[in-house]
């Protein structure tokens, strides 16, 4: 591993701190160790892990494994979601790392993720991203590629615009574990889809490596319309994203 893969070469200061939440569901009675070939230096600066169990905190395991959360992993693997609500230990790792000018944080991060599972976690839920992981999903698309997989930890989520019937909203959850706004297109015809998910894995990208997008920033891409910029808009405590945004409209039709 090179740390020069785990450069943000586009980092601009003052983007905004880093916010991680993942939550390891299992029975960890064996400890977890994090070692060399885990590619950790351990939990990331600015984070800790705590640990719970069932019998004393029922109400912290709701809290991930009911409502849209606990559908998607019904969803996902209903065996693995049985395995996961019957898990008697959830080990919780969170915290905010102070505007990263490098990814080395979350190469620290995935690393003792790795060492969760190896440890005895069933499950993963990444819930900045609204992604539950299995260990072998994890080791194939996250662990193993060793250098920073942006789009493997963003979600790019898809329905219909609530303000405009008809139309999809296409946004992203996750950037916030990269000190980053999400990105929310509203109004997209059906037919934009691929394009504007395209949009989307760009900004990712980007932003993952440090870039900030400017307020007002028009938006120019072959299959997307003219009209279209950036605002930023939201905050930490919108449910849609927990994450401020950058709000794209699609322009109304002439």
């Amino acid at each position: 591993m090179s740390a020069d893969d785990w450069r943000r070469p586009q980092y601009v200061p003052g983007g905004g701190n880093a916010f991680l939440l993942f939550a390891a569901f299992g029975e960890f009675s064996a400890g977890m160790n994090v070692e060399k070939r885990h590619r950790s230096r351990g939990v990331p600066e600015g984070c800790e892990i705590r640990s719970f169990s069932r019998e004393r905190h029922e109400d912290r395991f709701s809290a991930f494994l009911g409502g849209y959360l606990g559908r998607l992993i019904d969803e996902m693997a209903p065996t693995v979601a049985r395995a996961v609500r019957g898990a008697p230990q959830m080990l919780i790792m969170s915290g905010e790392v102070e505007d990263p000018p490098d990814l080395a944080y979350l190469r620290d991060a995935l690393g003792v993720v790795a060492a969760m599972f190896e440890g005895g976690a069933i499950a993963v839920l990444d819930a900045t991203a609204f992604h539950w992981w299995t260990a072998e999903a994890w080791k194939r698309d996250v662990h193993d590629p060793d250098k920073p997989t942006p789009a493997s930890v963003v979600t790019i989520m898809k329905s219909e615009d609530p303000e405009d019937p008809g139309r999809l909203w296409i946004h992203t959850r996750g950037m916030r574990k990269f000190g980053r706004p999400d990105i929310g297109v509203y109004g997209a015809p059906a037919t934009a889809e691929e394009a504007v998910a395209d949009l989307c894995s760009r900004f990712i990208e980007m932003q993952a490596l440090g870039a900030v997008i400017p307020r007002g920033q028009a938006i120019r891409m072959r299959d997307l319309p003219a009209g279209m910029t950036c605002n930023l808009a939201g905050s930490l405590e919108d449910p849609d994203y927990n994450n401020v945004h950058i709000d794209l409209r699609w322009p109304p039709s002439r």
